[in-house]
């Protein structure tokens, strides 16, 4: 890719061994300034920091099951029982 690319930053937290959080700048190069609006771009990170935190973004506008199935799951794994497994 040719010209400016559009980079943003945001933190996520992590949890060290002993339980403390700290906070870790992240970077992403989402892509370039020419293709995106800056709504897109708004959009893009959006669902970067959803990734890097573990969370489901939002479903599309016409779902398929295996999308909603995803969502759920991602939603939802944390709080089941690991007793069957």
């Amino acid at each position: 890719m040719k010209g400016p690319q559009g980079q943003r930053r945001f933190h996520v937290y992590a949890t060290l061994s002993d339980g403390k959080e700290k906070r870790r700048e992240r970077a992403k190069i989402l892509g370039a300034c020419a293709e995106m609006s800056k709504g897109d771009a708004q959009q893009a990170l959006i669902r970067q920091i959803a990734i890097a935190r573990g969370q489901a973004g939002p479903l599309p506008d016409n779902p398929t099951f295996g999308e909603v199935w995803t969502r759920y799951r991602t939603l939802k794994e944390p709080a089941w029982s690991t007793a069957f497994c």
